[in-house]
């Protein structure tokens, strides 16, 4: 089938055949009963493969498609990571905010230079945290204070996350901010 197809040129790594099995199987069997999965995974080979305009877009029609589908989690978080490749840091908001990805949501944030805001959601990322964005979650919230010229409370975050994580490649130019 079409569906075994594509999972076996992504087993290959042969992401071309797999786009055209899939792509086929979406166009030509509409009812197929997992069209929703193979919808998503259009989406999600063309992200992996930096193809992002083209996720995106195959993203947003799985969105509207799909409300109910188990994967739109997962869609929003990866579109809103294809936006911010992109550039499009508010597009990203929208979609990391819509689930919740408080992490990405204060990278977003603090790259169109609302740095209040970026800092609540790099706190409410460390509410709950992801544990591989704790330490840029803590470096983000003294950065935001910098950004600010809020420097007393900069210095404060700095030595809290230089405390917390010695050896970050972040350090130099955490010391180098507590310096300034």
């Amino acid at each position: 089938s079409l569906y075994s197809l594509g999972y076996a040129y992504v087993e290959q790594e042969n992401y071309q055949g797999s786009l055209r099995a899939f792509k086929k199987l979406r166009d030509e069997f509409p009812e197929f009963k997992q069209i929703s999965e193979v919808h998503y995974i259009i989406a999600k080979i063309l992200y992996d493969n930096k193809r992002y305009p083209e996720a995106i877009d195959e993203y947003s029609t799985f969105i509207r498609a799909f409300p109910t589908s188990k994967y739109r989690s997962n869609a929003y978080l990866e579109r809103g990571w294809a936006y911010f490749e992109e550039e499009n840091y508010g597009k990203a908001r929208d979609d990391f905010a819509a689930v919740e990805a408080f992490f990405w949501l204060g990278e977003s944030l603090y790259n169109l230079g609302q740095f209040r805001e970026a800092r609540k959601a790099y706190e409410k990322a460390l509410e709950k945290p992801e544990p591989t964005w704790k330490p840029q979650a803590y470096y983000g919230v003294a950065y935001t204070y910098f950004k600010e010229k809020n420097y007393p409370q900069a210095a404060d975050a700095f030595e809290k996350y230089i405390a917390a994580f010695p050896g970050s490649p972040n350090l130099a130019e955490s010391w180098t901010r507590l310096g300034d």
